[in-house]
């Protein structure tokens, strides 16, 4: 015969980490609907560094890496977890390479945890991190608005 209560406590150790696990990222960077309690407060990241492009990459694709990480209550991101690469037909050695760089960067974002009750609580919070030129820096340079001063001068007329 088993003994339930030995049970109990790995049945709800399963409960709450499918719970946690099936929980929806929300535009509030929590887990669940995206509105906070009014006692809440939400992860204030001040410090996110970039990660720079691997060495072994010459040029650099457009490339966007989405990952998965947990805020502790306590400031540390830990469960860092790669949700997708943008475009998905970019080559799988590349998108590791950057994927590896991302996860390093992630683990450096200095924040204060998010809030519930007044009590730091943890958070999943979704990550983007974007590799490759911007958009400022594929645009062709505009040229200088014509102006007054920048017309030559025409030569006085004869006559």
């Amino acid at each position: 015969m088993v003994n339930w209560l030995k049970l109990l406590p790995v049945f709800l150790l399963l409960l709450l980490c499918s719970s946690l696990a099936s929980g929806q990222t929300s535009a509030s960077g929590g887990i669940g609907p995206g509105t906070l309690a009014p006692d809440s407060a939400r992860v204030r990241i001040f410090s996110k560094p970039q990660p720079l492009a691997p060495k072994e990459i010459q040029s650099v694709p457009q490339l966007l890496i989405v990952l998965r990480a947990v805020f502790t209550a306590d400031g540390r991101v830990t469960n860092i977890h790669f949700v997708k690469a943008v475009p998905k037909d970019a080559a799988k050695d590349t998108i590791k390479l950057f994927k590896q760089r991302a996860i390093e960067a992630a683990k450096q974002i200095e924040f204060t945890p998010a809030t519930r009750n007044g009590r730091p609580v943890s958070m999943y919070i979704q990550l983007e991190y974007n590799f490759g030129p911007t958009e400022e820096e594929t645009q062709p340079a505009a040229p200088p608005p014509d102006s007054e001063s920048s017309k030559p001068e025409k030569p006085p007329s004869k006559g």
